[in-house]
């Protein structure tokens, strides 16, 4: 044990966290997680898990990955999943680099990533690597596309990404052992063990994922197109977590959840500097995230009070530091006004340190939320909710954010089903745009928009309930101001409020299902089309990058799922395509300045077995089955035809 520790370098802080969540481990059992394939035939009708984004998010386009995706797909990271399931745009810097979402032709950093209700976005850079995500680490993976921040707060103006868990009070014990190999050396080990009774839950989790990433590529940047093996493009991920939930009386529950990773990346250069190991860079990451939970929840009122503590640490180049910690303070409280009418008020309360060797001094800062939200359930088929928010922080005047969002679902047989959604966003200057030294610009004001959007949907469902078939269409429109752009002035690189942008866009997508016998037929097809352009920059030179499409943010993206399933087995097809997206506003296209376009089909196929109470399972998958040569950053390698083989043990008692 202190070998291992020793090999990774660990600080007394990080060596005691393990220690602590290696005898947490070993006490928990040896208890597997139990995998049942999903009843697919209802659709998104089903809730798979409690549902953590709130009832007051009504109007708002919510998607849900279902527990037999997440199972079969927990060796993934997110971003590679969310790349396929979803109509998300994820800008990836390489294969296994550094991954960012773009929400309805937003950045990275207006996309709220919150695990178990807390955001997690670095303070220093406003944003998330969901290539250190990886698919097995949650239980309940949410996705709401759109600005909602008088719910979620700062960040929430493109979307927001909810991570977590789920509370269960059963007698159960659990253990779940997988092993993945794949192309490039890929390896992954991941222990899970689960503890419970109708009084106390404990969930352990380790896991392990490496890979030399020495993937071969055509150069597109060298005479010929050789072929070339990628340099530089390692990466090891190791983490632990640790969950304790204790039931103190039937409404009363306490929570404890933590959350170790550290990451070491070595960062993939471009095409042209892949034999030039002068260019070579490294990184090394570890966060450690803690929250402590207690919920009261009654017939009449809720109350929920959450206590968090996040430690963010950066190097690059073993020499450059970035270390910024936070604790947090959340609480909310619930009551039924009447039978038809809820209402929530809370607090969100902030307190940031940072250590940062690029900033001149360390600095320190409160930032405070409250807030009221409302439900209104005027009939079974017809809901209500108004929601506003004012955030509060040093030296910055934030924006005051209502939302309101609606919900009607008709009477008919053909059921259908309308909402919409309208609300004022915004996002704080993260830590870099203010405090960098030199060029940070204290004076900056958060970005702000209006969105609204509509959807409708309806099912078509066979009397016998063998087939299904549901559509759906989301028009929206977005206006941001005040959008944050660094740019060089005088030979020196600050940041300004100079960007307009309006995003509109549609988003279609159809499930189909059919059932016959014992086998499960699927089929999920998904369009969005995004025009997200500058309107305007102000004091800028070149007036001709108005009105064209922002850097990397294609104007379609295609998707496709295609399942077929038995009890014990499972097979399928995924295909997505991702149009052109250009370097820069002058949208120039050539080969400098526009990415092409690419299509990648993947398969996969997986097949469990039983033996009492141990559940065997073995998944095989091929990525970029038609072995595309494609890049997704210009002049980044990305990977061809691989090969992934996973075996996965569970034992449940």
């Amino acid at each position: 044990m202190y070998f291992y520790l020793k090999q990774f370098h660990f600080n007394t802080r990080q060596k005691t966290f393990v220690i602590y969540c290696f005898f947490a481990f070993i006490s928990s059992y040896l208890f597997a997680q139990k995998s049942e394939i999903d009843t697919i035939i209802h659709l998104e009708e089903v809730k798979i898990f409690a549902q953590s984004i709130p009832k007051f998010a009504v109007g708002a386009s919510i998607k849900k990955i279902d527990s037999n995706t997440i199972f079969n797909n927990q060796s993934e990271n997110l971003g590679e999943l969310l790349m396929r399931q979803t109509g998300i745009y994820f800008k990836q810097y390489g294969g296994g680099m550094l991954s960012t979402p773009s929400f309805r032709g937003t950045g990275a950093s207006h996309t709220a990533i919150l695990w178990n209700g807390i955001n997690i976005n670095s303070l220093s850079l406003g944003q998330s690597d969901f290539s250190s995500f990886l698919v097995g680490n949650f239980q309940n993976i949410e996705i709401q596309s759109g600005g909602n921040s008088a719910l979620y707060g700062s960040d929430a103006l493109g979307g927001s990404i909810h991570l977590g868990s789920e509370v269960d009070f059963s007698s159960k014990k659990i253990i779940q052992i997988s092993q993945q190999f794949g192309s490039f050396g890929q390896r992954m080990t991941n222990l899970q063990t689960i503890f419970g009774t109708k009084k106390i839950e404990s969930k352990t989790n380790f896991y392990q994922q490496k890979s030399l990433n020495n993937f071969s590529f055509s150069n597109r940047t060298t005479k010929g197109f050789p072929i070339e093996t990628q340099n530089n493009a390692g990466y090891q991920t190791t983490g632990f977590q640790q969950e304790l939930n204790i039931r103190l009386t039937p409404q009363k529950y306490i929570s404890f959840k933590s959350w170790y990773q550290q990451r070491h990346l070595e960062i993939q250069p471009t095409m042209n500097a892949n034999e030039d190991k002068n260019s070579y860079t490294h990184q090394f990451e570890s966060n450690l995230r803690l929250v402590m939970d207690f919920v009261n929840v009654n017939q009449n009122r809720n109350i929920l009070l959450k206590l968090a503590y996040i430690d963010d640490k950066f190097t690059y180049q073993s020499s450059s530091q970035t270390n910024t910690k936070r604790g947090i303070f959340q609480g909310k409280y619930e009551t039924n006004i009447t039978s038809k009418l809820s209402l929530q008020t809370g607090i969100n309360a902030i307190f940031i340190h940072t250590e940062v060797d690029s900033y001149a001094q360390n600095y320190q800062e409160f930032r405070n939320d409250i807030f009221a939200l409302l439900h209104y359930q005027y009939h079974k088929n017809f809901k209500l909710s108004l929601n506003i928010r004012q955030a509060f922080i040093n030296q910055i005047s934030a924006p005051f954010s209502p939302s309101l969002g609606f919900e009607y679902q008709s009477n008919t047989k053909q059921k259908i089903f309308i909402s919409g959604l309208i609300s004022r966003n915004f996002r704080f200057p993260t830590l870099n745009d203010r405090y960098w030294n030199p060029g940070g610009n204290i004076n900056l004001r958060p970005e702000n928009s209006w969105s609204s959007e509509v959807s409708i949907s309806t099912l078509y469902q066979s009397n016998t309930k063998k087939w299904a078939i549901k559509p759906k269409i989301t028009a929206y429109k977005m206006w941001v101001n005040d959008w944050i752009l660094w740019q060089n002035i005088g030979n020196l690189w600050t940041p300004q409020n100079l960007r307009k942008v309006q995003s509109s866009g549609l988003e279609n997508e159809i499930d189909i299902v059919y059932q016959h016998k014992k086998i499960n037929f699927s089929l999920k097809l998904g369009y969005h089309f995004t025009k997200s352009i500058n309107i305007e920059n102000e004091n800028t030179i070149n007036p001709q990058f108005n009105l064209k499409q922002l850097p990397y943010t294609p104007f379609h993206r295609f998707f496709s799922q295609f399942n077929i399933q038995t009890k014990n087995s499972s097979i399928g097809l995924n295909a997505h395509y991702t149009g052109v997206r250009f370097e820069n506003l002058d949208n120039r296209n050539d080969i400098l300045g526009a990415v092409p376009a690419f299509f990648l089909v993947n398969f996969n196929c997986h097949h469990n077995f039983q033996y009492r109470k141990n559940n065997f399972g073995i998944s095989f998958k091929i990525n970029n089955l038609l072995n595309e040569s494609y890049q997704n950053y210009l002049f980044r390698a990305m990977q061809g035809r691989n090969y992934q083989i996973s075996l996965n043990y569970k034992f449940r008692n």
